[in-house]
């Protein structure tokens, strides 16, 4: 079985304030204790997915809040999509969707954002959409990561369409549905990448991050306009 290197994500000295068996439930990632720490691109890659729509001073939103998620293209073993998340970011990412990253480049900065106990970043990945842990096969330079035979090809992949949000303020839900758990807030104007959509009798649920999701037409009214 292949194992992928992962360039560490911090600045050493780091504080691992949570581990990947310490994670409950489906979010299971390594969590670095620390402040505005510069985050890095673990793997070379693709932004698939870039999200700051969600913080505000005195609300910072919920879940991941600001996060990157970038492509690292296809296992060797099997074929499935490998990507990296990193999460509870400050609002000035340096990267935006469909950039090409480099190992070790700098992504973004670690804050307190979303549902977070402290300042840290969540680094998780996932392979085929399951998160498996990185942290076992860490390494701290450029060139142990990159030269791992086989390469892993990143590949190309579609922009993510846009919503525009068209009432004063709209509910975020864990999951499709008004009796899920009510997660955060999106406002009037804000155009929020979609992951993907799904009809739920008469109703169109678009997920716009993990475990979010918003009311794109519900009971015959319109919320979020696609814009493409």
């Amino acid at each position: 079985m292949t194992e992928l290197l992962w360039f560490c994500p911090v600045p050493r000295p780091y504080i691992v304030t949570q581990t990947f068996n310490q994670h409950p439930g489906y979010g299971k990632g390594t969590d670095f204790g620390g402040d505005n720490m510069p985050i890095h691109a673990m793997r070379n890659g693709r932004v698939a997915q870039k999200v700051n729509q969600y913080y505000y001073p005195g609300n910072p939103g919920s879940g991941y809040a600001n996060w990157v998620v970038i492509d690292h293209g296809l296992h060797p073993d099997d074929g499935k999509i490998v990507v990296s998340y990193s999460c509870h970011l400050r609002s000035n990412i340096q990267v935006k969707v469909g950039d090409l990253v480099s190992t070790g480049q700098i992504i973004a900065y670690s804050d307190n954002t979303g549902m977070s106990t402290g300042p840290h970043l969540h680094s998780e990945t996932r392979r085929g959409n399951v998160p498996f842990d990185w942290f076992k096969n860490i390494r701290y330079t450029v060139e142990e990561v990159n030269e791992m035979p086989p390469p892993v090809v990143t590949p190309e992949f579609p922009v993510l369409p846009v919503y525009e949000i068209m009432v004063g303020a709209l509910n975020i839900r864990q999951r499709p549905g008004t009796t899920s758990k009510d997660v955060g807030d999106v406002y009037a104007g804000q155009k929020i990448p979609a992951m993907s959509a799904t009809w739920l009798g008469g109703d169109l649920w678009v997920q716009i991050g993990y475990n979010q999701y918003i009311a794109a037409i519900y009971q015959g009214d319109i919320y979020a306009k696609l814009m493409q």
